[in-house]
């Protein structure tokens, strides 16, 4: 079981890890504007993703990076290349106080999962110790 629980815990530590990883991605595109949504929805400005994570039968999670809806909103900065011609440019749609509570909480769970391979590591030893 001790296997399984470390086994768990990895998948559940990369996934803190993914999640940290896109959150930064997503705070640092924040001012990374572009032209304004099309009727398809296309703009050339930086489009946030979120991650979404699934259960995996047997125990552990995995990870994949959807885009986040609405991704845009409008901004108006009549200076920008991309402006259309009332000045307004499409601009991600990021919470930076999410981002914030987001990325604390992947250190945290990350931490949490080292802790359990710690303990499932420690436990696995002692069964090693005790039939030796």
């Amino acid at each position: 079981m001790s296997l399984a629980a470390i086994s768990i815990a990895l998948s559940g530590a990369n996934a803190a890890v993914r999640r940290l990883e896109n959150s930064a991605a997503n705070v640092a595109n924040v001012s990374t504007t572009g032209t304004v949504p099309d009727g398809t929805g296309a703009s050339t400005a930086y489009q946030p993703m979120v991650v979404s994570q699934q259960s995996v039968p047997g125990g552990g999670v995995t990870t994949t990076l959807v885009p986040q809806r609405p991704g845009f909103t409008l901004r108006y900065d009549p200076t920008s290349p991309d402006a259309d011609p009332r000045g307004m440019v499409g601009a991600p749609d990021i919470d930076l106080a999410g981002e914030a509570v987001t990325q604390l909480t992947a250190r945290l769970d990350y931490r949490a999962a080292l802790k359990v391979m710690q303990v499932a590591d420690e436990m696995l030893q002692s069964t090693l110790d005790l039939t030796s």
